[in-house]
C-alpha cells in the first residue's frame, strides 16, 4: 500500500518501493485547470513519486497538441546540452558557473523563449499555477533530446570533461 503525505492539507499518495503508478490512481490529488484560464480543461491527477526533494508526476499535463507543438517549436533549434561546473566563490552564477559540452551528457537541448507563442503561454500558466508562483518567476521551457545511447550520467567532476 502507498503511504499518504501531507502538503497544504491536502493528501498526497507517495509511491512506495515495488509499488506502480496505476496503483496510485485513485488515490491521487486532483489538481483543478479552472483557475489556469484554459477553457474545457480536464481535472488533472498528481502523484508525488519522492518525498525529499518533492517529485510529482502529472499524467496527461500536455495534450498531444502541445507536445507537437514544442517539438514544432524546437525543431530547428536544438544544441548539444550543456551541464554546470565550477565552484560558487562570490554567489554569481554568471561569474561562478560555465555551461560546457561533457561526455556525461549527450542529449540535445532547446530552450524556448518566455511567452513564445499562445500555446506556450498557456503551458506557463499551468505551470506557473502547479508551481503557486506567477509566471514571472518561471524559467524558460527547455526541451531536452534523447536519441537511443544518449545519456545523461550524474558522476563526481574528476570524470567531466
Amino acid at each position: 500500500m502507498c503511504a499518504m503525505a501531507q502538503s497544504e492539507g491536502v493528501h498526497v499518495p507517495v509511491l512506495s518501493e515495488g509499488e506502480d503508478m496505476q496503483q496510485l490512481a485513485d488515490q491521487a490529488i486532483a489538481v483543478d485547470p479552472r483557475n489556469m484560464e484554459e477553457p474545457n480543461s480536464e481535472v488533472l491527477k498528481a502523484f508525488r513519486v519522492f518525498e525529499d526533494p518533492e517529485i510529482m508526476v502529472i499524467p496527461n499535463f500536455l495534450n498531444d497538441d502541445e507536445m507537437q507543438h514544442l517539438l514544432d517549436l524546437a525543431d530547428a533549434y536544438w544544441v548539444p546540452s550543456t551541464v554546470g561546473s565550477g565552484v560558487y566563490k562570490t554567489n554569481d552564477e554568471s561569474k561562478d558557473l560555465q555551461n560546457k559540452q561533457s561526455k556525461t551528457r549527450t542529449s540535445y537541448s532547446c530552450m524556448l523563449r518566455s511567452s513564445q507563442t499562445e500555446t506556450v503561454q498557456r503551458i506557463e500558466h499551468r505551470l506557473a499555477h502547479l508551481a503557486g508562483l506567477e509566471v514571472k518567476y518561471l524559467e524558460r521551457l527547455n526541451m531536452v533530446r534523447y536519441s537511443p545511447g544518449q545519456l545523461f550520467n550524474r558522476v563526481g567532476p574528476s570524470s567531466e570533461g
